[in-house]
């Protein structure tokens, strides 16, 4: 399945829609990004640490990113 096309129409936020929601989670070590309030019908991980929760549409309507601290790191440790 093809789910880029989530990405190009949830990313933005529409004029009337509401604003995307961020959450950080320091014990778990991870955000989630809510795109939507749409109902989570599918998740799948599409890299390690990285899942995509779709609706019944397939449209992406949250990510979840796993080991955030780690992640930050790697490009901080690159540029030193």
């Amino acid at each position: 399945m093809d789910y880029s096309h989530g990405l190009r129409d949830g990313l933005f936020r529409r004029h009337g829609e509401r604003p995307m929601k961020f959450e950080f989670d320091p014990q778990a070590d991870a955000v989630y990004l809510e795109l939507t309030d749409a109902d989570v019908d599918e998740s799948k991980e599409v890299q390690p640490g990285i899942i995509m929760d779709y609706d019944a549409e397939e449209r992406i309507v949250g990510i979840e990113v796993l080991h955030v601290s780690k992640r930050a790191q790697l490009p901080l440790q690159k540029a030193a």
